[in-house]
């Protein structure tokens, strides 16, 4: 709501207090994430230490497949605007 007012008034101080409202946001955000995430740690079982390991480590797989002919971005081009829209192919007669 801060931001909304920031964005009417169009004042620096509109725009200090919206960001500093949205900070005391995030932090409130962030203490009790933390500690829920310690006392998941604490309790923890053998079958939570999965868990957790799953939730801390990476992905492993990438989110956007890998295009093995486009090694540059006009390769790239190419090889999605072929593959989205095929040539049409000419019917024999």
């Amino acid at each position: 709501m801060a931001t909304r007012m920031a964005h009417k008034r169009q004042t620096p101080d509109a725009f200090l207090t919206a960001r500093q409202s949205k900070l005391g946001d995030l932090k409130a955000i962030r203490k009790p994430k933390a500690s829920y995430w310690a006392d998941f740690l604490a309790k923890a079982s053998p079958n939570n230490i999965s868990t957790a390991k799953q939730l801390v480590t990476p992905r492993k797989t990438p989110r956007f497949p890998s295009l093995p002919d486009a090694s540059d971005p006009v390769t790239l081009n190419k090889v999605q605007i072929d593959h989205f829209f095929p040539s049409k192919r000419t019917l024999p007669c």
